[in-house]
């Protein structure tokens, strides 16, 4: 009965975590080479006018492969879900996706929107018919934006809702519905996997994840969400946006894992799927930001600094 749980880890573990360590590991090989002025890596980022962005990210997947090492401590050295560790990698991964947001809309600024970075005009200029911002004024989208603000502090409001327990992996509970690839695999192949992998047993394939990892998923990380959602409220009356526009962004990344988590592990009551869905989510993840940089970075910038404010007849 355990042959669904050994494949679903085995793909989980053995295939897509595995692929989110290495993609991780690559993605900052790119980008700190490209920071430290490789032009082979990423040209993009070669220079100032993207290297705030560039270390955003950085940071980011660095504490994302943290994150990622503490499970292969639990996973190969531990052989059990540590507290401590489970709640580190929350907090890693959470604040990780916070700074690499982060990153991701200072290079969509710098090429597309030209909101904070000025060299070029803002993207909306047409719309606005002239950039009041730009001369001392507040933004014609300030209002717009601080309903935005009120939507992302409700939004870190649904995963505090979600109960905080234990969760429990059991294999039965995807048990494959074939009989006798189970009874093979109950009775000969995992006698014989215990045989040649290292301190391995059939029984671990039933687990549990303390309910520290919950707490922080569905309690910590959305509270830092919303103080640093209330934060950016609070300085979206300032006409400089930077701030606020900084803090909300960060917010986004943090509350969109807690979120991520929330339907990994709240609402999908198998363990062994929720643990390929999370994985999978940061593959997938990870690839469009390898995929973002290649668009993004792969020619220099060239700085341009034509007319600032567009005037109307």
């Amino acid at each position: 009965m355990y042959f669904g749980g050994f494949l679903l880890g085995l793909l989980s573990v053995g295939v897509m975590k595995t692929g989110v360590t290495l993609v991780t590991i690559w993605l900052i090989w790119r980008f700190a080479g490209a920071l430290r002025g490789d032009p082979r890596k990423l040209p993009g980022l070669v220079g100032e006018p993207h290297r705030e962005a560039g270390r955003a990210m950085v940071l980011g997947l660095f504490l994302f492969l943290l994150s990622e090492l503490t499970c292969a401590v639990e996973l190969y050295i531990l052989y059990i879900s540590h507290p401590l560790l489970r709640m580190f990698h929350s907090y890693a991964s959470g604040i990780g996706a916070g700074l690499i947001f982060w990153g991701v809309f200072l290079a969509l600024d710098s090429r597309v929107l030209h909101y904070l970075n000025q060299d070029k005009p803002c993207c909306s200029l047409d719309v606005c018919g002239g950039c009041s911002l730009r001369v001392g004024l507040p933004c014609n989208f300030h209002g717009t934006w601080r309903w935005f603000l009120v939507f992302l502090i409700l939004l870190c409001l649904p995963p505090m809702f979600l109960p905080v327990h234990d969760l429990v992996a059991d294999p039965a509970a995807v048990a494959l519905p074939f009989d006798s690839w189970n009874a093979f695999f109950d009775k000969t192949a995992a006698g014989w996997l215990e045989s040649v992998i290292p301190h391995w047993t059939q029984a671990q394939l039933y687990f549990v994840i303390p309910s520290n990892m919950a707490l922080v998923d569905w309690r910590h990380l959305p509270l830092l969400a919303l103080v640093l959602s209330l934060g950016a409220f609070a300085t979206s009356f300032r006409v400089a946006p930077r701030r606020s526009i900084q803090l909300a962004v960060c917010a986004v990344g943090v509350v969109g894992f807690s979120h991520m988590e929330g339907i990994a592990y709240g609402f999908i009551p198998q363990v062994y799927v929720g643990s390929l869905a999370h994985e999978t989510t940061e593959l997938l993840g990870l690839v469009l930001l390898n995929s973002f940089a290649n668009r993004f970075f792969a020619r220099p910038v060239v700085v341009s600094i034509p007319t600032l404010v567009k005037t109307t007849q």
